[in-house]
């Protein structure tokens, strides 16, 4: 998201082209992104308020362009010097203060996080970032102190290449309507049609979403026409007062009911619209027509120039830049130190801070470096702090979240396994744009696979484990995690919730099948993946789920397609669901007062009774082991649960043996990775050796 704040008040005058009704539309899209995130419940569709960005973005910057072409006045240097005096000063000190601020308290994996996302922050491509993470094995958004940059990379993906277009068309005579009409209507297909196919990458992609941008500059095109022929001088035929009152009174009523009907289709998506729905695809259009019908209104319509242009709502439209990058950060740091969920009052205090710190930033750092004297120096200096902020994200992410900093030695519980060794190279039999459409295919450096882990994130937090063993009687590859279609979810249906899993679930058959010296395949997901809970926390809504059959029925059918290829396979066990580690074990900061503030220090466990999660699992056990009895001899079934539950306590806790359980969400950490590939690799080389003998028989 980015729209440009007034350079000054509303003055004809001195800035005829300023109109204080759209500052007004951005305070009401800023408003509705910073309730959504705060309270999500309140106004369930508030994420709209990024569409309304969007449009906004598009109409400003392209009347830019436009006029400047028009005028033959227009620079690529002053154009681009002028978006990074709007862009880097705002974005450099939210990401500054952000990385300080996890310097104190992010423990080594989330500050390591934070890195990756600073170099992408940075380097304008959170989007591509955030579509290769999506999935089950990704970190939950909250706790992404940066992941709000995606929709300003978007737009910087626009402005690196539309001036270029539009110069372009300009100066070959091409018409420019026409060329915004038809990537327009390209960009548009694509969302539709990719909407259905894979909704992470249609919601982050620009081809996906850069008509919305194009939208607001197809509105800039017609207004900037019109505006110049109704100024150009002609013969004027005389007319009566009465016609010339009656054509004005009919063009007040066209631009009042054009500003309310855009204000209903707005306030529509945001009472209305869920996250769960398939967004944007057609529920986007609602609110980008509805913002080019305020815009097309004009400042004089009755709620353009009476509620938008309201003096509250230009302030907080002239602030809503620094205020979108402020108040996420915020939001999330609150959610990460915060033990429990985050309060009404709690949520309060943070949108308050982020007002002030964004009123802060646009009076005391954007005006004085936008509108004062303009020198390269200026826009060199603002690149090399962009720069500067970019490498030190990727050395921190590099560095595994620099952990000699204070707090990891404040947090030992906490303090990540390191792994001596891990044989994993990558590559798993398929050809290069196969491999790119997994987080894992990889095999071992040291020989030919003989056995095979398949599966979503749950078989990628077995991964450590499995390539760290030093003396396997076999070699192991693992094909799955999250990649940029989502998670491998191994289940083969027609089945209407598993069709997003079914092109990676065929690439990982066809892997499997491809490779004659496989004998063992052993298959790990997520119980939430198979039953498509809506939670990564808790199985509690498992006994009602209706999904049995269809899981029962896509696993075994994955199962039954491995077994004909001459190959055995294991189904592992899901560990026992818990909330993230970090909320269920004492974490401090590196600063005490911070910590009393915030009652750190006082989490207590989190466990469940080793009967319950039986009793909660049973229709996701019920479907593993009738696979088992449905292929005896070919199918083994490998239980993790006596592994990573104490026995003499019967507990299933974040916590064994003073070492978490759990590295994120509910996905087991690296120790637990190393303890299960203990068990479980020893029982698969030897499933391996009863297959031998059942081929060869003495």
């Amino acid at each position: 998201m980015l729209a440009k704040a007034p350079d000054v008040k509303y003055n004809p005058k001195k800035n005829s082209s300023y109109r204080p009704d759209i500052d007004g539309l951005r305070a009401l899209a800023i408003l509705s992104v910073i309730i959504y995130h705060a309270f999500p419940d309140s106004l369930p569709g508030g994420f709209s308020g990024v569409d309304i960005f969007f449009v906004i973005s598009g109409y400003l910057i392209f009347s830019i362009i436009l006029r400047g072409l028009q005028t033959d006045s227009f620079s690529f240097a002053k154009f681009y010097a002028h978006r990074v005096k709007r862009i880097f000063p705002a974005l450099s000190i939210v990401v500054l203060s952000t990385y300080l601020i996890g310097w104190v308290v992010l423990l080594p994996d989330e500050f390591s996080l934070l890195g990756k996302h600073i170099f992408a922050g940075m380097s304008f491509y959170e989007n591509f970032l955030l579509r290769s993470e999506s999935g089950y094995f990704d970190i939950s958004s909250e706790f992404k102190p940066l992941m709000h940059l995606w929709s300003l990379a978007i737009e910087e993906q626009f402005y690196l290449l539309f001036p270029l277009i539009a110069w372009i068309a300009w100066r070959t005579r091409t018409s420019l309507i026409l060329a915004l009409l038809a990537l327009t209507t390209i960009s548009f297909s694509l969302n539709i049609t990719g909407i259905e196919k894979n909704i992470v990458k249609t919601f982050f992609m620009p081809q996906t979403r850069v008509w919305e941008l194009l939208s607001g500059a197809i509105l800039a095109f017609f207004i900037l026409r019109k505006n110049s022929t109704s100024h150009s001088p002609s013969q004027r035929n005389p007319t009566t007062l009465q016609q010339t009152f009656s054509l004005t009174k009919h063009i007040d009523v066209l631009k009042n009911t054009s500003s309310l009907l855009g204000l209903f289709l707005i306030f529509f998506n945001f009472i209305f619209l869920r996250e769960t729905y398939l967004f944007p695809g057609w529920w986007a259009l609602i609110s980008v027509f509805g913002s080019t019908l305020i815009i097309f209104a004009g400042p004089s319509a009755w709620a353009n120039r009476t509620l938008l242009s309201a003096k509250p709502m230009i302030f907080i439209g002239a602030i809503s830049y620094p205020l979108y990058l402020w108040h996420w950060p915020i939001l999330t740091f609150s959610k990460i130190l915060q033990p429990h969920a985050p309060s009404i009052l709690s949520g309060a205090i943070c949108i308050i801070t982020s007002f002030a710190l964004s009123w802060l930033t646009y009076q005391f750092l954007e005006k004085p470096i936008r509108f004062g004297s303009a020198t390269w120096i200026k826009t060199a200096s603002l690149c090399i702090v962009a720069s500067f902020l970019g490498a030190a994200g990727y050395v921190t992410y590099k560095k595994d979240g620099i952990n000699t900093r204070a707090i990891v030695e404040k947090n030992p519980m906490t303090k990540p396994t390191l792994l001596t060794q891990s044989f994993e190279i990558r590559g798993c039999g398929l050809n290069d744009e196969e491999t790119k459409e997994f987080s894992f295919c990889s095999t071992d450096s040291r020989g030919n696979a003989k056995f095979a882990l398949i599966g979503d994130s749950k078989a990628a937090a077995l991964l450590p484990g499995i390539f760290s063993h030093e003396n396997p009687n076999g070699y192991w590859k693992i094909i799955g995690g999250n990649g940029r279609l989502g998670p491998t979810v191994p289940v083969i249906s027609s089945a209407g919730i598993y069709q997003p899993y079914q092109t990676l679930a065929h690439l990982t058959l066809k892997a499997i099948a491809n490779d004659s010296k496989l004998e063992v395949v052993a298959i790990a997901t997520s119980t939430r993946a198979l039953f498509q809970l809506d939670n990564d926390y808790s199985i509690e809504k498992l006994p009602a789920s209706e999904n049995k059959n269809a899981a029962l029925e896509g696993l075994d059918t994955m199962v039954s397609e491995i077994i004909k290829t001459g190959k055995k396979v294991v189904l592992v066990i899901d560990n026992p669901t818990l909330p993230d580690p970090k909320k269920c074990v004492p974490r401090v900061t590196s600063l005490h007062v911070l910590d009393l503030m915030l009652g750190l220090n006082k989490q207590t466990p989190c466990s469940i009774s080793y009967d319950k999660q039986m009793e909660l699992s049973a229709a996701y056990r019920d479907v593993i082991y009738s696979i088992e009895s449905r292929h005896r001899g070919s199918v083994r079934v490998f239980d993790t649960l006596d592994i990573l539950c104490d026995a003499a306590t019967r507990i299933c806790g974040s916590v064994i043996d003073g070492r978490l359980v759990y590295g994120f969400t509910d996905h087991i950490s690296v120790y637990s990775s190393i303890r299960v590939a203990e068990k479980l690799i020893p029982i698969i080389e030897n499933f391996s050796k009863e297959t031998l003998i059942s081929k060869n028989p003495l």
